[in-house]
Order: structure tokens, then sequence, then C-alpha cells
């Protein structure tokens, strides 16, 4: 009897994967020399980041375009327009997620996980797209599930080994080894050699796997004692908490999302693996669990899709909204596939998750676009009914006083909706009325500016971009009245408090002011970006001069040269240098180049 595994089949297997495979073991190759290269004992940057996510992605990509065409006859020309298709794809990846990355836009790790699920799916079906190959299809993917389970335990084993005996020879013969080494040995590892390993394993005819008739019994066994057992347990308490919710006339919870989805990815899962034995074993809860397997998941979808459409309607799409609202409509598809239609073809569960994930990824119904949309008219309707907007200008709230609970509550609020919109989409939702500096814009705008500067002329990071736009954005909002937490900021003369104690929010100053205070002002001066309705300027690094309300006021600078951070959290503030004036200024940040001592920055609160 020939053995399953031998060194020489090994070896054959992986010369042959070279040649059947080649795009994408040269992309693993070429992302490991990236990551060996531009790692450096460093974290990678954002733009090595973007790039070696698009590689892996290619990898996917090319794999699924090389089964494909092996078991298809395709005119070469044809073949060589869908590879650069796909290289054309995998570019506008790379700059999306890199702008993304880089300048803190939407949801960047959701949108890469919804990219591996395309073309993951991918690899699973397209293979098999326009044939009827049913138990062909279920054992190219049970073969594809076993061999990257093998390939993950080779690899690790190798890895750990390797490392453990490069541990050894630092440690006994006293040669020291760089950390660096490590990783690279990672990256060899786990990028060439593992997709040589696996794609050794993957079969070339389809054709043949249709009968097969190898089944595997621990993968029976594991599926029926461990992961159906689990479903049912899940099921018992979504249908014991939806009872439960029933009585109570309640909404269901925000967690029961999260419950919902761990269900059905380990149900489906489940029902894959176990498909072929309803019809070679004699096992009751097989044959049981693969016939009303959908059919029990109507209560729980039409729970899912009353709950998630209430929400919407309530509070309006976000992406996370719209996933949810997506899976569910993906489930009920399925579940009329299966049980109104009693159609059998398994390809249909991962084509269906695939077009409804490509959906929510590009055209006109993606995630963005629909949460775009539904928070502009949002906006729009809240600034309609709080009469700041008559379709043609914008103009300011209307000032608060302390009765106005409503309109303090809608303007929260509105706030809320602009900067979640700003904060995600670089806009406010009111264009062409109300418009923001994207963090691309600021950043050109610094590195424009830093020519003249001592400033340096890199890439800001998108923590300090938000930054400064957050700025941008709250200068604005106090423009329109629009307000948040510092109701003091803007509210009429009878809401001014008099504290004796000022508490900021960036240092934990408790500030013991020489008077009571009347009046308060929330002051920023940037060198770069103005970002305060209040006029404040820096007068050759000496003084603060602001100008609120026509008054001007003017502080001493020298005093933060020499403020240590022991004065700040005791309670700093800056007097007036005008004779019998009664205004403080209390810092909260200053950011100042120390070499030459040009002030970059300085928040603070003005008191009268």
């Amino acid at each position: 009897m020939k053995a399953k595994f031998s060194l020489s089949d090994f070896l054959t297997d992986s010369k042959l994967a070279v040649t059947r495979f080649v795009i994408p073991i040269v992309l693993s190759l070429v992302g490991a020399c990236i990551a060996i290269y531009s790692f450096n004992g460093k974290e990678l940057s954002d733009n090595i980041i973007c790039l070696l996510i698009t590689v892996g992605l290619g990898i996917s990509l090319f794999f699924a375009l090389a089964i494909f065409f092996e078991n298809r006859i395709f005119s070469i020309w044809f073949k060589i327009g869908a590879h650069l298709t796909a290289a054309i794809i995998l570019v506008c990846i790379f700059f999306q997620l890199r702008e993304m990355q880089l300048f803190g836009l939407e949801n960047c790790p959701l949108l890469i996980v919804r990219y591996a699920i395309i073309f993951h799916l991918l690899v699973s079906f397209l293979p098999f797209l326009g044939n009827k190959l049913n138990m062909g299809f279920w054992h190219y993917n049970r073969i594809l599930f076993t061999r990257i389970l093998l390939t993950a335990i080779f690899i690790a084993t190798v890895y750990l080994g390797l490392a453990a005996a490069l541990g050894a020879i630092s440690q006994l013969f006293g040669i020291k080894i760089v950390p660096d080494v490590f990783f690279d040995l990672w990256a060899i590892c786990f990028g060439p050699v593992s997709v040589i390993f696996f794609c050794a394993g993957v079969p070339k005819d389809l054709n043949e796997l249709e009968n097969t008739d190898e089944y595997s019994n621990v993968l029976r066994i594991f599926v029926q004692f461990v992961l159906i057992p689990l479903v049912i347990i899940y099921l018992v308490i979504m249908y014991a908490y939806f009872g439960k919710i029933v009585i109570e006339s309640n909404l269901p919870k925000g967690f029961l999302t999260y419950f919902v989805h761990a269900m059905l990815v380990l149900g489906m899962f489940a029902y894959l693996l176990i498909y072929p034995f309803q019809y070679v074993s004699n096992s009751k809860i097989i044959r049981f669990y693969t016939k009303f397997f959908f059919i029990v998941l109507i209560p729980v979808i039409a729970m899912q899709l009353v709950g998630i459409i209430t929400r919407i309607s309530q509070y309006g799409f976000t992406e996370e909204r719209y996933l949810v609202l997506a899976t569910a409509l993906c489930v009920v598809s399925m579940i009329v596939y299966y049980v109104v239609l009693r159609k059998k073809n398994l390809i249909f569960i991962p084509a269906v998750i695939f077009v409804f994930t490509l959906i929510s990824v590009i055209g006109p119904f993606s995630a963005t676009n629909v949460t775009i949309w539904s928070r502009k008219n949002r906006i729009e309707q809240m600034v309609t009914e709080m009469k700041m907007f008559d379709g043609k200008t914008l103009k300011p709230f209307k000032k608060l006083t302390k009765k106005d609970a409503v309109n303090i509550q809608k303007s929260e609020d509105l706030y809320n909706e602009l900067y979640y919109m700003v904060d995600e989409y670089d806009i406010t939702g009111l264009e062409p009325f109300l418009k923001i500096k994207s963090c691309q814009q600021i950043n050109n705008e610094l590195i424009e500016a830093s020519k003249h500067t001592f400033v340096r002329t890199d890439l800001r990071s998108y923590y300090e971009l938000k930054n400064i736009q957050k700025k941008e954005f709250e200068s604005m909002m106090l423009k329109l009245n629009i307000l948040r937490d510092n109701l003091s900021a803007n509210m009429a003369p009878e809401m001014m408090i008099e504290p004796a104690t000022i508490k900021s929010l960036d240092f934990p100053i408790d500030c013991k002011l020489p008077f009571g205070v009347r009046q308060m002002t929330d002051v920023v001066f940037d060198y770069y970006v103005s970002t305060s309705n209040t006029k404040a300027s820096v007068v050759d690094n000496q003084q603060l001069e602001i100008v609120n309300d026509g008054k001007k006021y003017i502080f001493d600078m020298y005093p933060i040269y020499k403020m240590e951070q022991s004065e700040a959290e005791k309670g700093f503030f800056l007097k007036d240098k005008r004779p019998n004036s009664h205004a403080v200024f209390v810092l909260k940040y200053v950011r100042y180049t120390l070499q030459n001592k040009h002030i970059d920055e300085v928040k603070g609160i003005l008191c009268e």
C-alpha cells in the first residue's frame, strides 16, 4: 500500500504548486520581502501595513483565478484581461485603505474584513460557478478547510522549532542573534512557505471530486458532538430570550446582534460540514439538523429584523447597522432558497454572502453611501426643525437659557450628528452651506506652512490631523450656537456661572482664581489653522493677545517657558498685563519649539 504522505510526494506536489499558482506564491514572497525590509525593529508604517494587506488579498484573488482557469477553456487574451482587471482592483483597494488609514476615515478594519470575506469566498465557489457539482463543491471546500488547519499546525511547529533552535544557539554558544531575525523567520514561514505548503494539497481535477466517497469520520464526530450541540444551546437561549421580550413587550438588546451572528456563523459552518453525512450516516440528529436548520432560523431572523429596522427608523443608518440588516436579509434569502424553493445546491450559501458583501463595499447601495445619505437626511431634518435652515441659508441657533431643556437636547443631538459625519467621512453633511477641511487638506496646508518654519514636513499622524479638524469643527459650532458639553461658552448672560475653581480637560488643574468669574470663554491659538471663534495671536513669542467681544487682553508669555508639569498640575494662569484688569487666562495646553521658543499652539480659558 502506498503511503499517504512522503517527502518525495510533498516535494513533487510543491514543484507542481509553484507552476500552478505562480502569482499567489510570488505575491507571498514579495509580501515577506516588504515586511522584512520595512520592519527593522520598529512598527510598520501605515503605507506598509496597507500594502501588506493588499498583497494578502491578492493571494486569495489570484488563487481563485488560477483554480477557475484550470477547469475552464478561455483564450489567452481573456485570461490576461482578467488578471489585469484583478491587478487594477487591488491597486484601487490599496489607495482606498491607505487614505482611510492615514486620515482615520470610516471603519477601516471593518472594510478590510469585508474585502477578506469577498476574496476568500471567491476561492470557495468561483471554480464551481455554472456547474452542478454539488458534492464536488463540498469535497473541494473540505480539502481546503483541512489543508488550512494542516498548514497552520505545520508552519507554526516549524517556526517555533527554528526559533527555539536559534535561541538555544544564542544561549549555548554566546552568539548574539538580533530580534529582527525572529521576525524575518516568521515572515518567511507564514509567507511563501505556508502558501507553497497549502497549494501543494489543492486538487487539480475538480470533476473527479464529484464521485469521491471519502468522508472523514473525525469530521463527522466533531460536527455531530461539538458544533451541533453548541448551535442547539444557542438556539434554546435565543428562543427563551424571545419569549421574555414578547412577554415584557420590549425590543431586543443590542448585545443580541453579536449573539445571533455568532450562532449564524457556527450554524452555517456546521450545516456545510455535515451536509453529505445525511446521506451516508444513520444519525438522526444529523438528518434533523440538515432538514430543519433554516426553518428554526425564521423566528431568530424575524426578531433581528424587527430590532434593527426599529433602530434604523429611530436613529438612522450607521455602517454597523447596515451590515446587521444586510446579514439578516442574506439569511432570509437562504431561507427562501432552501425552505420555500426546496433547492439543494450548496454553492448558493457562499455565493449569496459574496453578493451581499460586495454590495456593501461598492456601488450606490454600499454601507458608506447609505450611511452618508441617511445621516444627511437626519441632519437636514434637524436643522429645519430648529429653524436654522430654510433651504437656502444656514443661520445660528438661538441663544439658550437654563429653561430650554428641549432645545439644549436638540443642540447636543445635532452636534453629535455633525461630529459623526466629520469624524467618519470628512464632511459635515450640510454642504455647501457648511464645509470643513478634510484631513488631507489640513495635512497639505501644514506641509506648505512648514516650509517657512522649523516644523517637520512629513505626514502628520491622523490623531493630530483629527485634533486640528475637531478644533475647526468646534469653532464652527460656536458660531452656530450648537453646544455640547461646555454650555457656559455661548449662553445668555443669565446663565453665566461664577466658579472659584476651574478644572481643565487636558490637565488635572484645580485652579484657584483671585476673583469671582462672571464669564468664561474657550480660547485656542493655532499657528497653522484658525480654530477659535475668539481671535487670538502670539506676538513675537512674547505675549498672547486675545480679542473677545471687541475687548483686547494681553498676557505675558514668558512664564510659560519656565513652566513645569508640577506647576501645571497645581494650577497655572496668566494675569492680564493691563492695570486694573480683572481677567486671567487659565492655561490648559501649550506646544512650542524648544530650540527657538516658537509657540505653535495655546489652549485655555479666558476668565473675567
